[in-house]
């Protein structure tokens, strides 16, 4: 096994920042809905957050589409984001420890694009789509297509990884089809300028949205719990050395 980067201690407290980041990322952007002034891409009129006309990103807008104030949702909705983005990247460093008899590329691609999907997510957050549309679907597909790579990695870690229970990997494969899904949904799904396709546009980002911040709050648990069984195991040898 490999010499790991982190104390298990630093580990633990980075696999439990992760599972707690999914949670505050859900409850923020619920509260930011309910906050939300109102107003649809197709009825800018509309009062309220409607979940299936309007995007997380709508979430984001600085105002709304008849150009009132959206402070406290924007602020809610990016300080998710914001905090899923961190957490999200640290977890991705912090993982490899726990394979020590994985591959060195498939650990390094999976640090590399948990970076990158961070990076991706802090960036959403920071470019209200309102003001700068280009740069924030930039954001979108840095984030989205970076994750689909790091769960693949972690999944072909999983399960080269006796230590780790193969029913993590198991859900890796469901996240990252679902994602693959999306991202196809995005390239080439039906454009948002109809109310069929805004309505599938609308419930395919919800759907990835939750589905990528359960799974992810889901490994970070099993991460926890397998680097619990680390430690307890590094004990239990360092005090049969010292006996």
């Amino acid at each position: 096994m490999t010499s790991p980067r982190f104390s298990q201690v630093t580990r633990q407290r980075v696999f439990r920042s992760a599972s707690l980041g999914g949670l505050v990322f859900a409850g923020a952007t619920f509260l930011a809905m309910w906050l939300y002034p109102g107003g649809t891409i197709s009825e800018p009129a509309a009062e309220g957050y409607r979940f299936g006309q309007n995007f997380f990103s709508d979430l984001g807008r600085t105002e709304d589409f008849e150009g009132n104030s959206n402070l406290i949702s924007m602020l809610l909705f990016s300080g998710g984001l914001l905090t899923v983005g961190c957490t999200t990247a640290a977890f991705f460093v912090a993982l490899p420890d726990l394979f020590g008899g994985s591959s060195r590329f498939i650990s390094v691609l999976m640090t590399g694009s948990g970076l990158l999907a961070g990076i991706g997510f802090f960036g959403i957050a920071i470019t209200p789509w309102d003001l700068m549309r280009e740069a924030h679907d930039f954001c979108v597909n840095l984030g989205f297509r970076s994750l689909l790579l790091a769960c693949l990695a972690a999944m072909a870690n999983i399960y080269r990884t006796r230590s780790f229970p193969n029913g993590f990997g198991h859900l890796m494969v469901l996240v990252s089809a679902i994602l693959l899904g999306y991202i196809l949904l995005l390239q080439f799904g039906p454009s948002v300028s109809t109310p069929r396709g805004l309505m599938i546009q609308v419930g395919g980002q919800k759907v990835v949205a939750y589905v990528l911040v359960g799974g992810i709050t889901a490994l970070a648990f099993g991460a926890s719990r397998v680097n619990q069984q680390v430690g307890h195991l590094d004990q239990r040898i360092g005090s049969t050395e010292e006996a």
